[in-house]
């Protein structure tokens, strides 16, 4: 059995239903309406037979297709066992209509109203990615969800409609009901009944299955016998046959799974399927510009969306697909197992990944701007992505250097949430989003800063002029990223410098909180190339920290930094961090190896 793994079975199927819209069939069964509170129509036909037996006296009875064929002497068949309880089409219709149909408390309690799944079917519906739906349900929740889309299907669920039917090709949506409507008694339903249609249905179901790819999502095919024969008689194959399924697989199920070369999706469930695929294609969809914009037009596109609460979704969805595309490519175009490498390799990788990072690290750093509380969990989101190291094996220096994505992504969105004082997005970047390796888990700031990413001899050799004789180059370097990143949002050179240095020593600081080391002969923490300009020779200069620092602890309990949760809230805990990395600074500046 073929399966996709979980972390991109849903990519490769929105890529191919959004790059060949219409082209993709669905097969919907039973469990697209479980969640919904929809019977089977066996279980209904179960349900049924009790009736007539209590009719008879009997209250209860254990089997009841058993009880059906010893009492009447032949198999249950949903149509004579209908007729048994109702003599009128009005009659039968009522029977049945309790079945599927709400009453104000069902609605209430969302139970027989159109589910997520029906819901996204039908909005991919009218963005025009599916218009052939198969389903061997009998209730009319898609029809319901298609019409509040303002879509309305031509709707197939008999022969006599078969007939009459307005060819697919000309419909916006045509919908085949291939078991019957509830309303219509004559609707398959007993294991007899689903053995055979009639000969015009199975040419019709197959002409389609020949001309579509097929999406199957509810149904395990155990029963159906004339629509698992139609499947396995496919003649053309061009597009592939997707198969989500939820729970355990029947030996039945896997065999059909093999004859007809799906590829399959484990566990996974209508609602899940259909609302994450919907996500999808509607962010790829979204994006057809996205990809085509300069930076400039993208921040200005994110500025929009974050000036009212009624873009939230479009937010979400395009930040989303933005960090899907670049991670896609960060796992496929940036091999670690290369055999040999140069020194211009290295910086020309360096150079790929700042080029790649300029999208996603632009619209995350204007959300960390201008956002005021609402979107946090996208900026976390992104750092957790390019956090992660798609490739374990090869040269140890290229393995490491996958990390230097996210370092891009911190700095740009860190100082912005620092310019703008949303202390709570710059925690959430630095300490919510977890590194994870064989050793464990750590938090990003543990992970992110120059001695983890870069090697002593690629440090020294960084593509900045003199850089083997400077004594923080990665820093010096990560301010010409930051300013090329970040000049549409802080304008102010010197402002930038200023906030830049900040940044870093607040780095520095949380590093050691969360190291939580008590000998101070053993503290450590990220240094930046502020040192170069505020200690030493230089411990006499007015500095950008102190002032920024000294303006914080006067306002006490109150300091925005503390309130965001930096430092357990405390003030004491600050001066502690802030006194170790002191004594940390003096010491490396007076060094000579420095």
């Amino acid at each position: 059995m073929n399966t996709l793994p979980n972390d991109d079975d849903l990519i490769q199927i929105a890529y191919s239903i959004h790059s060949s819209p219409g082209t993709y069939a669905l097969l919907l069964g039973s469990g697209v309406s479980r969640a919904a509170g929809i019977p089977t129509g066996w279980e209904i036909t179960l349900d049924l037979i009790r009736k007539i037996a209590a009719t008879k006296g009997e209250e209860s009875i254990e089997k009841p297709e058993e009880w059906y064929r010893s009492v009447y002497g032949v198999n249950p068949s949903y149509s004579e066992i209908i007729d048994k309880l109702a003599s009128t089409q009005a009659e039968r219709s009522s029977q049945l209509s309790h079945y599927f149909e709400p009453t104000p408390e069902d609605v209430e309690n969302g139970i027989k109203i159109p589910t997520k799944a029906h819901r996204a079917i039908a909005d991919l519906v009218r963005m025009g990615y599916f218009k052939i739906i198969i389903t061997t349900n009998f209730d009319q929740l898609l029809e319901t969800a298609l019409k509040e889309q303002g879509v309305t299907p031509t709707i197939v669920d008999s022969d006599d409609s078969l007939h009459g039917a307005i060819p697919y090709v000309h419909t916006k949506c045509t919908l085949i009901k291939i078991h019957g409507d509830y309303k219509d008694t004559r609707i398959r339903n007993t294991p007899k009944e689903l053995e055979t249609y009639s000969d015009e249905m199975v040419t019709y179901v197959n002409r389609l299955l020949d001309d579509f790819g097929l999406l199957i999502c509810g149904w395990s095919g155990e029963w159906d016998v004339a629509l698992r024969n139609i499947l396995i008689s496919r003649r053309n194959r061009r597009f592939s046959t997707f198969w989500a399924m939820h729970g355990t697989p029947t030996p039945t199920t896997l065999e059909l799974v093999e004859r007809i070369g799906a590829l399959v999706l484990p566990t996974m469930d209508a609602d899940h399927l259909f609302s994450d695929l919907a996500i999808k294609i509607n962010s790829l969809e979204s994006l057809k510009k996205s990809h085509l914009l300069t930076v400039p037009l993208a921040i200005e596109e994110t500025k929009i969306y974050l000036s009212e609460d009624k873009h939230r979704i479009k937010l979400h969805d395009m930040t989303r697909q933005i960090v899907d595309d670049a991670c896609v490519k960060l796992s496929k175009d940036f091999p670690t197992d290369i055999k040999q490498m140069e020194l211009s390799d290295y910086r020309k990788r360096m150079h790929n990944y700042e080029e790649l990072m300029k999208l996603p690290s632009s619209v995350i750093s204007v959300i960390a701007y201008f956002d005021r509380g609402d979107h946090i969990k996208e900026l976390t989101e992104a750092m957790t992505r390019f956090l992660h190291q798609p490739n374990k094996e090869g040269k140890c220096v290229l393995i490491d250097l996958q990390l230097y994505p996210a370092y891009i992504l911190m700095y740009s969105a860190g100082i912005s949430a620092l310019e703008s004082g949303n202390y709570s997005h710059m925690r959430a970047l630095l300490t919510k989003p977890v590194f994870k390796n064989h050793r464990g888990s750590v938090p990003a700031i543990e992970v992110l800063n120059s001695a983890h990413i870069f090697s002593y001899e690629m440090y020294k050799q960084i593509d900045l002029p003199n850089a083997p004789n400077l004594k923080t180059p990665v820093s010096d370097y990560m301010h010409i990223q930051v300013n090329n990143l970040l000049k549409p949002l802080i304008l102010d050179n010197e402002r930038l410098d200023n906030i830049f240095d900040i940044f870093e020593y607040l780095c520095g600081l949380v590093y050691i909180d969360m190291d939580r080391e008590e000998d101070v002969e053993r503290v450590w923490g990220p240094i930046g190339r502020f040192i170069n300009k505020y200690y030493g020779w230089n411990a006499d200069q007015i500095n950008p920290m102190d002032e920024f620092f000294d303006e914080g602890i006067k306002q006490g309990a109150g300091w925005p930094l503390l309130t965001a949760g930096f430092f357990d809230g405390s003030i004491d805990r600050f001066n502690e961090c802030r006194k170790k990395y002191e004594t940390l600074l003096e010491k490396v500046a007076q060094s000579r190896y420095f």
